[in-house]
């Protein structure tokens, strides 16, 4: 019995998911295309009010996220700390030396771009914000269990 309703909660879920995600308007698709020619490896996802795309360019992965019209709302990749600003690097050099980095990622829109990193230690979780290069600023610190 068990068995069979653990199978149809996973059929559930898997129809679920798959019913969940609109299909792309070719708005969106042509603003893809046009804005990320050649991109790779490439999923949609969908929400209320936007369309997710999911992608390799240029050797880098990537996130777009589309309004349901068309326009790019905002874009962000994984990066390396090496590509961060010499003075966001010298910061966290000095202001975080017993942090690791677990996650970085830069955020680009109309207003420019954000840098969010994740940075761990044995005793606690921070995110760290920087808005147009400026200063890091705490968004985020939970105590590990």
């Amino acid at each position: 019995m068990k068995k069979i309703v653990l199978t149809l909660v996973t059929a559930l879920i898997i129809v679920t998911s798959v019913f969940a995600t609109k299909e792309v308007t070719s708005e969106v698709l042509e603003a893809f295309n046009a804005k990320f020619p050649g991109a790779k490896e490439v999923s949609w996802s969908s929400g209320r009010n936007y369309y997710k795309a999911t992608f390799i360019f240029s050797g880098t992965q990537m996130v777009a996220w589309y309004e349901m019209s068309g326009k790019l709302i905002s874009v962000t990749r994984n990066m390396s700390s090496t590509e961060l600003p010499l003075y966001l690097r010298s910061s966290l050099k000095n202001n975080y030396t017993n942090y690791w980095i677990t996650d970085l990622v830069e955020e680009s829109n109309k207003n420019g771009f954000t840098f969010y990193i994740t940075l761990e230690n044995a005793d606690y979780k921070i995110i760290l914000v920087s808005k147009k290069g400026s200063d890091w600023e705490l968004d985020e610190k939970h105590e590990k269990p």
